[in-house]
């Protein structure tokens, strides 16, 4: 979809690409970047000589920021306050206070020699405080509002890399790394009034080829974390660390590739709304110049003795949002609780909200190469930020009190909708059974909405498939989502919970093809709920295949266990169960046949304990077994759109199917033993134009729908289906369990209902309370309806 604009007075309302709809106000829009050359800034500043070019840039808080001179000046600027806020007192060059008058002021707070050509600055927002390293060895520090520079420390050799971190109240760390050093100098400093004092000092022994480029200090737990150029993590034990201690601590993990061989920008710890217990250990958030972020979790076992004895690194989440490949931070919104990133895309710096997947700022600044700083406004809530940059050696400051749009309505896929599948969920990081439904599109995306008082919320979008996406599956247990499409794609995804993004989500496997250019989709499949996954393609060619899926440690194996090759025509649909300990197949295709397929697994029984079974799978290397069908039977004239399959009392099965030729056909399966098969027999009622067109989704009310009378022996249960003619139709079978011919068969329809939603494509059912339902509907767009099962 394009991009539509319409004019409304000073405002404009925009529909996106993935229906989102955008509210801009143009009183509201952030100004334009300001771009001072060097001349004019030091004039402003004191009016004596030219201090030299930029070298770089620190915010002290969300207004001030500190920046280094090619001949050692450390100027201090001073961005206008907040519209809302009022006037703010803004230090000026004689160390007194003048009031914010709407304008950038500047303030030379020291020139020294030793940042002549070379300087290094960082800062620690929280506690106003600039550190900054020259040529001579020398850290020196300031604070915001002291009007002077301090001597903090000295090192041995040149300074490379200055890393600094808040801990608590007036504390913060400080790492130090040197060039041609395999040593690098971890400081704790106390801020005492206006002046910085080093506590405690520690040597950290860097591995081979580990050059730090982030840094995280878990307090709680003892443990500092540090970020390599060359994509690795490493972990140091703090907690036996004592001051003044000659011998470097080394680290007691390393964990090599964490994210491949690009330099780890962020490592951040994402703080659990739960009180976990040391034992769940801790989220980690990294992301680098790779495009990709990831989150961890950091697991870590103490001997009774307080030795580090495992730490293990799991990942639990991976995205690539869409811009990059510079992920350079990242941040809470403290207002939303969202997770927002920061970076470069092309020569543009982007503010992104990860949690809604919305863009917040962004700012054409010439790209990643410059000098550069950037702090969130308001406590990162609105979307407003400050964004300082050299370009063509000009100093440039883009300031916005908030986003210059806000969302009306969070838009989901850009095309129709194919596949649908819903799991109730009790994750610790969720509300109480809190309904994810999972969807697929034409747009090759799959997203997880969280629904809530009859609101969507997005909660997760990724992308792998390379074509529409054709069907959804989650496993009973919830951690595991499958998905299938175009060119035999077929991914296992595991879902993990996480602080912040409630989900996270990591593509755990790859079915591998079966042909050497695969051009084929897999129209259908069925997952057991067995342990080992019993998965069953059908594709759009005319045979299906069986595997077995085995997970472990965010990685799995899959092994074809049946293949089999259905006459000439495609199917469409696929189902397995348990027959008398026997795996059985049944299929549908385009001919409007079901066909029996009859496989050799046996189903061991479940174990006392009371667990789900298992499935005896052959040994691994084997060659997969012909499968024939049995017998098979019309229920449709032609293809089988939809079809869904319950389990009755006695194990017979009730077939529910949509067709291509507007009929709803309702089939029971009895099984009998025929020597030594079991052989189906069925019986089926048509309803004949039960839609205007083909009815392409059918969905069961499962319990509490099962009413069996006790004097007349019927089982009652409703389903509905859905049709291009957008109606939705509930219907009302009922089965006399005493007889096995169509004479047993009973079907009315009991409601007509209208959806908005075109070419509607699944259905699904969302039970809230006793006796009631709610019916989601998918195509293009989604639909909600209400409805009773009384």
């Amino acid at each position: 979809m394009g991009l539509l604009a319409k004019s409304l007075n000073t405002d404009a309302i925009i529909t996106t690409s993935d229906d989102s709809l955008v509210h801009q106000d143009s009183d509201k829009l952030c100004n334009p970047s300001e771009s001072l050359e060097p001349s004019k800034l030091v004039f402003a500043a004191d009016g004596k000589a030219n201090l030299g070019s930029i070298k770089g840039y620190a915010f002290l808080d969300e207004r001030h920021f500190i920046l280094s001179t090619s001949l050692g000046a450390l100027i201090l600027g001073a961005l206008p306050s907040l519209p809302s806020a009022s006037p703010a007192p803004v230090e000026n060059c004689n160390g007194g206070s003048a009031h914010d008058t709407g304008e950038i002021t500047w303030q030379v707070i020291d020139i020294l020699d030793a940042l002549k050509h070379y300087s290094l600055v960082v800062s620690v927002p929280q506690m106003g405080i600039a550190l900054v390293a020259g040529a001579n060895r020398i850290i020196y520090s300031y604070k915001y509002g002291s009007g002077k520079v301090n001597h903090l420390t000295s090192v041995d050799k040149k300074i490379s890399g200055l890393f600094a971190q808040y801990l608590i109240a007036d504390r913060f760390i400080l790492l130090v790394t040197c060039v041609s050093c395999p040593v690098a100098r971890l400081s704790r400093i106390h801020c005492e009034n206006t002046r910085a004092q080093v506590e405690n000092e520690y040597k950290l022994r860097l591995l081979s080829d580990f050059v730090p480029t982030s840094m995280l200090c878990l307090q709680s737990r003892g443990l500092l974390v540090l970020g390599a150029r060359s994509g690795a993590m490493a972990v140091y034990d703090l907690s036996e660390s004592q001051p003044g201690h000659n011998e470097a601590k080394v680290a007691v993990a390393c964990f090599r590739r964490a994210h491949g061989e690009d330099a780890i920008t962020i490592i951040t710890n994402l703080f659990q709304p739960l009180t976990d217990t040391p034992s769940l250990g801790q989220y980690l958030l990294t992301a680098a110049r790779d495009g990709r972020y990831s989150i961890y979790l950091l697991t870590a076992i103490r001997s009774p003795a307080g030795v580090m004895e495992n730490v293990c690194l799991k990942t639990v989440h991976a995205s690539s949002p869409p811009f990059g490949p510079h992920i350079e931070g990242a941040y809470i919104d403290f207002d939303s609780h969202e997770l927002v990133l920061y970076g470069f895309r092309g020569k543009d710096f982007v503010v992104w909200n990860e949690s809604n997947y919305s863009e917040i700022l962004t700012v054409e600044c010439g790209g990643k190469h410059r000098s550069w700083a950037y702090s969130p406004r308001n406590g990162g809530c609105g979307g407003g930020g400050s964004l300082v940059w050299t370009k063509a050696s000009s100093l440039n400051i883009f300031s916005a009190p908030r986003a210059s749009h806000m969302v009306v309505r969070h838009g989901g896929h850009g095309r129709e909708i194919k596949a649908l599948a819903i799991h109730q969920r009790d994750g610790r990081r969720l509300s109480e059974k809190t309904q994810l439904l999972a969807t697929g599109a034409e747009d090759t995306s799959i997203r997880v909405f969280e629904l809530r008082d009859d609101k969507f919320k997005c909660i997760g979008l990724f992308k792998k498939h390379t074509t529409g996406v054709q069907q959804l599956q989650w496993s009973e247990c919830g951690n595991f989502l499958f998905s299938c499409g175009g060119s035999e794609e077929f991914y296992v995804w595991r879902v993990h919970d996480v602080p912040v993004l409630k989900i996270g989500v990591i593509q755990e496997a790859v079915c591998p093809p079966q042909s050497q250019l695969p051009d084929v989709r897999i129209t259908n499949f069925q997952v057991s709920s067995i342990h080992q996954l019993g998965l069953n393609n059908s594709n759009s060619s005319h045979r299906f295949l069986v595997y077995s899926y085995l997970s472990s440690d965010n990685s799995g194996q899959f092994q074809m266990l049946y293949q089999g090759t259905y006459a000439s025509s495609c199917l469409t649909q696929v189902y397995q169960t348990t027959v008398r300990d026997k795996l059985s197949l049944f299929t549908a295709g385009t001919d409007g046949f079901i066909a029996y397929w009859g496989l050799d697994e046996i189903l061991t029984s479940a174990s006392s304990s009371g667990k789900e079974s298992s499935l005896t799978l052959p040994s691994r290397g084997r060659s997969p077994s012909s499968a024939t069908w049995r017998c098979r039977f019309r229920v449709h004239q032609s293809t089988v759109k939809s079809m869904t399959v319950v389990t009755l009392i006695d194990h017979s099965l009730l077939i529910v199917t949509g067709g291509d030729d507007n009929a709803v056909s309702i089939t029971r399966v009895c099984f009998v033993r025929d020597e030594q098969e079991l052989v189906p027999a069925h019986s089926t009622i048509r309803v004949s134009n039960a839609h205007a067109s083909a009815v392409t989704a059918t969905a069961v009310l499962r319990s509490p729908s099962f009413m069996m009378s006790q004097y007349s022996g019927r089982v009652h249960l409703r389903f509905a289906t859905a049709s291009n003619d957008q109606r939705v139709k509930l219907w009302k079978v009922s089965v006399d369990m005493n007889r096995s011919d169509v004479g047993g068969l009973e079907i009315r329809r009991e409601a007509t209902m209208r959806t908005s939603v075109a070419d509607a494509s699944s259905l699904g059912l969302i039970e809230e309370s006793s006796g009631l339902w709610k019916l989601v509907v998918c195509g293009i767009g989604i639909d909600v309806l209400s409805m009773s099962d009384k």
